[in-house]
């Protein structure tokens, strides 16, 4: 793995130019591409699960497939985007997220349809990718991450009560 002392110089300039913003601007839209992805998963559960027959089992694989690969792959992720650089990484794993989200859209099996998420849930390099542009703002990662969290409670909290109130 590459140390901050053996960074190339390159990467370095790319931080303290004006490009990294650009860059962030289209991590995000990749990361916002597999957030929607998992929306979609999560959304159109009712149906899948009366169009392919699942049983909870099933169910339950389609929902954890992609996390699982997500969790499996982010060391390996790391790692190749330190040897074949961040940039094809990111290009390779747009490319299967988009191939293996329209295979699972197209599936017409549970096992297909598992098969597509898991693929769509390659390019978990992007996340890692952010920490490398920004690496300054790497320390308030975990802040932001109990703030988002926390929003999240608020914000299911509030659903819930009203969806108490009206049901």
């Amino acid at each position: 793995m590459v140390t901050a002392a053996q960074e190339p110089e390159e990467l370095e300039e790319f931080r303290t130019q004006k490009t990294r913003w650009a860059a962030l601007a289209v991590l995000a839209v990749g990361l916002a591409l597999i957030v929607l992805d998992g929306t979609i998963v999560g959304v159109s559960m009712p149906t899948i699960i009366n169009e392919l027959n699942l049983d909870i089992a099933g169910a339950q694989w389609v929902t954890s497939s992609y996390s699982v690969i997500f969790a499996a792959l982010l060391l390996a992720a790391g790692r190749a985007g330190d040897e074949f650089g961040r940039r094809t990484l990111f290009l390779v794993g747009l490319v299967v997220f988009v191939a293996g989200s329209a295979f699972a859209a197209l599936s017409t099996s549970a096992g297909l349809l598992i098969a597509g998420l898991r693929a769509s849930g390659a390019p978990e390099e992007i996340t890692g990718q952010l920490a490398v542009v920004f690496a300054e703002a790497a320390k308030w990662s975990l802040y932001a991450s109990v703030v988002a969290l926390a929003i999240g409670l608020i914000a299911a909290t509030v659903v819930r009560r009203k969806a108490a109130e009206q049901g």
